[in-house]
């Protein structure tokens, strides 16, 4: 487990939203280990968390050894290798703040990508011009 952490203390939005990304791609990450593991191929395990701030974002990368089946369904992990529940949550998540991200199965790699700013959008306001 790698940890690469360059955030300030005083983040503009809940913790609990942060915690809710990490916590998922975290527990998904294991999941996938765990998976790798009772397979024959015997491959390493890793897992590597990247959290950064640049500016007015938050960039969130998960990197982890996944089996090399591990397939996407519309862009997401199918849910037979998740649950779903930890994806929407992160996906939920994401969109309050207009995140965009990425998940992708490279090589036996999973790839999980995130940039999202840090104040959450207003949905409840009417910006007619």
């Amino acid at each position: 487990m790698t940890l690469d952490v360059e955030i300030g203390k005083n983040l503009a939005f809940p913790g609990i939203d942060l915690v809710a990304i990490l916590a998922n791609a975290y527990e998904n990450a294991i999941y996938a280990c765990m998976e790798v593991k009772k397979h024959p191929e015997g491959r390493e395990c890793f897992i590597h968390l990247t959290l950064k701030q640049k500016k007015n974002k938050i960039i969130i990368s998960c990197r982890n050894t996944c089996r090399m089946e591990t397939q996407l369904k519309d862009g997401q992990p199918k849910a037979e290798f998740t649950g779903g529940v930890g994806v929407s949550s992160i996906i939920r998540t994401a969109e309050k703040y207009d995140g965009e991200y990425d998940f992708k199965n490279d090589k036996g790699v999973f790839v999980f990508r995130l940039i999202m700013n840090m104040e959450a959008k207003d949905d409840s306001s009417d910006r007619a011009l």
